[in-house]
């Protein structure tokens, strides 16, 4: 597995299996879930209940973001890093999409083409 080191709150998992990554998506609520990879690559997952927000860096500089199905420049709330933000509609996914995404990432240390990624 590409994936290290999985960080959410205070925990940390060293060479998680994708069960616990799995898990801890499954159960964020506004809070953030990290995970590194070899050197500066790594992805982020924010959000909750089915409105998440994903990005993904290999060199902590520029940042592909996960889009989903609105391809939408309206701002819209969502609770991440236990604040509330406003973001564009399109940079909202759903829990599929965001476990698939971060599934191959975990796996391969890759952002999934199945998906389209904003660069950032």
């Amino acid at each position: 597995m590409f994936v290290k080191v999985l960080h959410r709150q205070l925990q940390q998992v060293k060479n998680p299996t994708w069960a616990d990554i799995e898990t801890a998506i499954r159960a964020l609520h506004g809070d953030d879930l990290h995970l590194a990879g070899d050197g500066k690559a790594s992805m982020t997952i924010s959000g909750g209940d089915d409105r998440f927000f994903a990005q993904v860096t290999f060199d902590g500089a520029y940042f592909h973001y996960l889009l989903g199905p609105k391809r939408s420049d309206e701002l819209v709330p969502i609770v991440v890093g236990n604040q509330e933000i406003e973001l564009e509609a399109r940079k909202i996914s759903d829990l599929r999409s965001v476990l698939q995404a971060a599934r191959t990432f975990a796996d391969k240390g890759r952002i999934d083409d199945a998906f389209s990624w904003e660069l950032g």
